[in-house]
């Protein structure tokens, strides 16, 4: 088991920081606590590292991400950094937006959400740390957006 990092206390306490609603009634992150807190629970049972990047919990395996959790106003999230790579035969993991090219989350909205997947959950970070292990790496679309015509390659060119 990992041990527990106090900045991760003080993120499901009070909070990323990153807003006015920090430690206050109105944070985002104080509404999910008893949801945040079973996910800690799992993610410290997988023996990564815990850590808080960007302002909230990542869990990583030799310094590498793996995996990243936060809170959103509808729902808290599990994040895996290499998440198309992993298989999926539940297809619980989603495409957080269309443009996305390596990272999956489950999104959840209950603690029993998150206890019914707790299995789940391990096997895909013991997936992904494997993965890392074998230095996987995600094929990524050299231009997954089309550039508008007006736009110039040289950006510093550009004058308004």
């Amino acid at each position: 088991m990992t041990t527990l990092n106090p900045k991760v206390d003080l993120f499901i306490a009070d909070g990323c920081g990153r807003c006015d609603y920090y430690a206050t009634d109105k944070c985002k992150v104080r509404f999910w606590q008893p949801e945040l807190q079973l996910v800690r629970e799992i993610m410290l049972e997988t023996g990564l590292d815990e850590e808080i990047k960007w302002g909230v919990p990542v869990y990583c395996f030799q310094g590498k991400n793996i995996v990243i959790t936060g809170a959103l106003k509808d729902c808290v999230t599990l994040g895996f950094f290499k998440g198309v790579l992993l298989k999926d035969p539940l297809k619980v993991l989603e495409k957080q937006g269309q443009n996305v090219q390596s990272a999956r989350i489950l999104r959840f909205t209950s603690v029993d959400q998150i206890s019914k997947l707790s299995d789940t959950i391990k096997k895909f970070v013991e997936e992904a740390v494997t993965l890392e292990e074998r230095g996987a790496k995600v094929e990524f679309n050299k231009a997954p957006e089309p550039v508008p015509k007006n736009c110039s390659k040289n950006f510093r060119s550009y004058r308004p």
